[in-house]
């Protein structure tokens, strides 16, 4: 798709047809438009095409001194686009969610042509001249893009949205989404589907991770032949994209006692590390409401000096009924958090950012960062486990003579957990 066609276009098809029928047009110049509404209808000419356009205009000058012209008015044959027709229906007060799937997958045109009218809600129909404005109050505009892609999104487009990163369902989410698709299905069937999707999703040598979709579509083939615990993993095709994942050795191992484990997910930080991502974590007196964000001003002007965007925390009061006198409390609380925004960053929550090399070039980290997640390759031994599931460990290890909270990968045995970095500006300020 094009910036065009996300706002408006003209069907220019129809109108051709529509001159050709309705006005007094030359048999030869009937013929002609009979033959380029052919071509374009096959793909063999285009709208733009400069012969088309001369052509076109010819058959214009023609319309227009016709007594068919009004009825050939450019407005009869405009189509708002999605875009276009979300912004006009909040003009006109209603509320309008528009949702564009991987908008990274389009052109970079697009991106760059919508910048304007994403960010004013404002557009004019050159060939009318009619503006159509719409109402930030009414529209809410959500955009989604694969993490892994997001760098392809511009940083004009960038600084303005907000950012919020969806991690992949934890295990009893999933679960739940699976019990939705399929009510009837038996815990032992669940349990199994789930050993196997988690221990494929884990494993070092993956190519390509099953995703949601696929593990129901799995789900599905299994019930409808029979339902029961297969013998070993079949159908892996259908879970699986690359043939190398399906030759992979994942050794499922069942639990011999499903009650034994707790139920404990690995934060997205942590995963993201275990991959191999460079994974930091802010200090976290930047997001404190009862700290004054002022004195942040050397961070922001670093940041803004080395080009890198962000968004700063933004805070609200909210007002509290106390029941023991008739003042209300007021508290002013975190409404939206500080969070980086460039190419090779991404937020994973709760302050953590996965960095890519040169993503922060010309910036110590250690200015803006208080810990970064450490990943030790061997297996190291726990001094105190807190709970362990079919994919990880989770507890308390020995690091350098302090006792620190790590996550195992149990397939492989790579170890993370936070490692100090330094004190922070932040930090600095305060002590």
């Amino acid at each position: 798709m094009t910036a065009q066609d996300m706002l408006y276009s003209v069907d220019d098809i129809r109108r051709l047809s529509d001159a050709q029928t309705k006005a007094l047009i030359p048999a030869e110049m009937k013929e002609e438009a009979l033959e380029w509404r052919n071509k374009i209808l096959k793909g063999e000419a285009e709208t733009t095409d400069e012969e088309y356009i001369k052509f076109n205009g010819r058959m214009k000058a023609i319309v227009e001194l016709s007594e068919v012209a009004k009825d050939l008015d450019y407005s009869n044959y405009i189509d708002l686009g999605q875009l276009g027709e979300a912004i006009y229906q909040s003009g006109k007060g209603r509320k309008v969610y528009l949702l564009i799937d991987e908008i990274e997958k389009g052109r970079e045109e697009l991106m760059n042509g919508i910048l304007d009218e994403i960010e004013n809600l404002v557009f004019t129909i050159n060939e009318t001249g009619e503006v159509i404005k719409g109402n930030k109050r009414n529209l809410r505009i959500i955009i989604t893009t694969n993490p892994e892609d997001s760098d392809k999104i511009p940083a004009s487009f960038r600084r303005r949205s907000l950012y919020h990163f969806m991690s992949s369902p934890e295990r009893a989410d999933l679960a739940k989404i699976v019990e939705l698709n399929f009510p009837e299905i038996r815990g032992e069937l669940l349990g199994y589907a789930l050993d196997v999707f988690y221990r494929y999703k884990s494993h070092p040598d993956i190519e390509k991770s099953p995703s949601t979709p696929e593990l129901l579509a799995w789900i599905r083939v299994l019930s409808e032949n029979g339902g029961d615990i297969p013998e070993g993993i079949p159908y892996k095709e259908v879970l699986l994209k690359y043939k190398e994942d399906r030759d992979l050795d994942i050794g499922i191992e069942r639990a011999k006692d499903n009650n034994k484990e707790t139920p404990h997910e690995m934060p997205i930080a942590f995963y993201k590390a275990l991959q191999g991502h460079q994974v930091f974590k802010m200090d976290g007196l930047i997001n404190d409401p009862n700290k004054d964000p002022t004195q942040f001003g050397e961070l922001y002007a670093e940041l803004e000096g080395a080009g890198v965007n962000f968004n700063t925390p933004v805070f609200k009061e909210e007002v509290h009924e106390n029941r023991y006198n008739d003042d209300d409390d007021i508290e002013t609380v975190l409404e939206r958090p500080f969070v980086l925004i460039g190419p090779g960053i991404q937020s994973l929550g709760n302050g953590c950012f996965a960095i890519e090399k040169g993503a922060l070039a010309g910036i110590d980290k250690k200015d803006i960062f208080s810990h970064e997640i450490k990943v030790i390759p061997e297996s190291v031994d726990f001094e105190r486990i807190q709970s362990k599931n079919q994919e990880f460990t989770t507890g308390t290890i020995s690091y350098e003579g302090e006792d620190v909270l790590a996550y195992k990968r149990n397939s492989d045995g790579r170890t993370a957990f936070y490692s100090k970095i330094g004190e922070s500006r932040e930090s600095r300020m305060f002590n």
